[in-house]
């Protein structure tokens, strides 16, 4: 896998999205979830004990697992998706900010009281590819929320909602996409 992206405050499934691109013509989505165990020794002790090691040997000792190096917390991380629809390397991928700015009219209907300031939208990621394409991907209206198909046993249906490229045979691929801040406007790069 060649690029990372992750979102923050993944739909209610709790933790976060992270998105790889890769070069097998796929996009994976993983959710990455920290839970603190009970009667785990605090950072503070776990730094004490790897101080009283001398470098070399630290070097030398095989990695901790997770939970040893995240004090005593447990780290989990699962596919919550794999992504098939680029007919090449997939170079890019981007969250689309999930805020969207309050207008003029609902800023003011929340001064008043009468309605939240920010609205928030949807998870949406935009993967980039050398065959000439960007896809919009979201998951699908019923399970939107992240949590739904979850708890039946399965994972989130993601959806290519969107799919925009370059038809001429000059272009050779697009390297990168991104959104603006307001997630409105594509940018991608070839």
């Amino acid at each position: 896998d060649r690029k990372f992206d992750a979102s923050g405050d993944a739909g209610g499934g709790g933790g976060l999205l992270l998105a790889s691109a890769s070069q097998d013509k796929s996009t994976r989505i993983w959710r990455v979830a920290y839970a603190e165990a009970k009667g785990s020794p605090a950072a503070a002790t776990v730094v004490a004990e790897e101080e009283d090691v001398p470098a070399f040997m630290r070097l030398a000792a095989p990695p901790r697992p997770p939970a040893a190096l995240l004090a005593g917390g447990r780290l989990s991380v699962h596919l919550e998706a794999l992504l098939v629809g680029h007919e090449d390397w997939v170079l890019s991928v981007a969250w689309q900010p999930r805020n969207l700015a309050p207008s003029a009219a609902a800023a003011a209907a929340a001064a008043a009281g009468c309605a939240p300031v920010g609205v928030r939208r949807r998870p949406a990621l935009l993967t980039a590819s050398m065959d000439r394409s960007l896809v919009l991907w979201t998951p699908s209206d019923s399970c939107a929320g992240g949590g739904a198909a979850a708890a039946g046993g399965g994972g989130t249906v993601w959806m290519a909602t969107a799919s925009m490229g370059e038809a001429a045979a000059s272009c050779l691929g697009f390297y990168g996409a991104g959104f603006d801040r307001t997630g409105s406007r594509v940018l991608a790069h070839s």
